[in-house]
């Protein structure tokens, strides 16, 4: 499929505006998850950033691969 989108944790990498809260509402020093927006994304913040844009992007898959998942992203639920 063309429109498929492998999504990966990239520690490290800018994020900017997007909004994340639809899987991680809260962050260190009550930072807002809404627009979120930093030059030193960490893996699990990255990873929901990689996630909406592709989604924004009109992916009609999203491929994920343990090996390349920030784990604690992974594993979240309502535990």
């Amino acid at each position: 499929d063309r429109m498929a989108v492998k999504v990966r944790a990239e520690d490290g990498r800018a994020v900017t505006s997007v909004d994340i809260s639809p899987f991680i509402d809260h962050l260190p020093f009550g930072k807002r998850t809404g627009a979120f927006t930093t030059a030193d994304a960490s893996g699990s913040t990255s990873q929901a950033a990689s996630i909406i844009e592709a989604l924004e992007g009109g992916a009609s898959a999203l491929l994920l691969d343990e090996d390349t998942s920030a784990t604690n992203f992974m594993i979240r639920d309502a535990r």
